[in-house]
């Protein structure tokens, strides 16, 4: 902003940002500070009054001191980039994730069997009477035994 208020008095101060140059979100520049060209300023960092940060450099913190060259930063956003997940714990995972989704797809299924076979023996006698009677209450027993698995 080029200002600041100290012990109530309004302080005026050029403020100098060279082209190409990055501030980060939330950062102070204080008056009389400047960036010279490519230079970078990260994120909640302040540079201090009548401060200079050279051309090409990172600089961060508060007050802001030198981080690392453009360069150190290059180098690791490539390594952040790169998978550092090794192979067995990938397979691991995907195993894992395989048992949990057949899990979730088989469990209604599997608990479904014994209700099944109740209503086949009732069907077996051609009672429809019977069918009908151990229909709905095996129904309303069928959702509660699913909800109680689901809460295990």
């Amino acid at each position: 902003m080029g200002y600041t208020v100290e012990d109530g008095m309004l302080k005026l101060g050029r403020i100098s940002v060279g082209s190409n140059c990055f501030v980060g979100a939330r950062s102070l520049l204080h008056p009389g500070s400047a960036m010279e060209d490519d230079s970078a300023l990260l994120e909640l960092s302040m540079l201090k009054e009548n401060c200079t940060i050279p051309e090409g450099e990172t600089w961060r913190g508060s007050p802001a001191n030198p981080y690392k060259s453009s360069y150190d930063l290059l180098v690791e956003a490539k390594k952040k980039s790169q998978p550092s997940v090794k192979l067995f714990k990938r397979i691991g995972l995907i195993l894992v994730h395989t048992v949990a989704l057949l899990f979730v797809i088989l469990l209604p299924w599997i608990l479904l069997i014994p209700y099944s076979l109740v209503i086949y023996f009732s069907n077996i006698q051609e009672s429809f009477l019977m069918t009908l009677i151990t229909i709905i209450p095996l129904s309303g027993l069928y959702i509660l035994t699913f909800c109680l698995f689901l809460r295990l």
